[in-house]
């Protein structure tokens, strides 16, 4: 049998989820009250973001290189949840209509993520590049 890296994310996010439900997800979020900064080597924007992950359950993101250097957003809601000792999912829905979730490995420093929009889906790859 073949284990494919869709159905190894299918297995992370049923396991967060089932985290996330059986937690309180103000106490139980990994990410709360801290700031993320990440690079993606490709995809449609190859470039550094920080991401803040607020006490309220929102985000506000900064692009911090690239062509689209000083970009940000705020966001009203996202979802963290631990699924293994040093790897953390997170997933949210932007205004703009666009959907990130990445999967964050602390211990190795990388990053697989899944961005889409209406009309397109793309496969991330990159580094985690500092948490405080």
């Amino acid at each position: 049998m073949r284990v494919t890296a869709v159905a190894v994310f299918f297995i992370l996010c049923t396991t967060a989820l089932e985290v996330t439900m059986a937690d309180d997800p103000i106490t139980s979020d990994p990410l709360r009250g801290k700031t993320i900064r990440w690079t993606f080597t490709d995809g449609p924007i190859p470039a550094s973001f920080e991401h803040t992950f607020r006490e309220d359950g929102s985000l506000v993101w900064r692009v911090l290189d690239g062509p689209m250097k000083g970009g940000s957003g705020e966001e009203k809601k996202y979802s963290a949840a631990r699924v293994a000792d040093d790897v953390i999912a997170v997933s949210y829905l932007a205004a703009s209509g666009h959907t990130l979730t990445v999967i964050l490995n602390l211990k190795d420093k990388r990053m697989y993520g899944y961005g889409s929009n209406d009309k397109q889906w793309f496969a991330l790859h990159g580094t985690v590049d500092g948490i405080e």
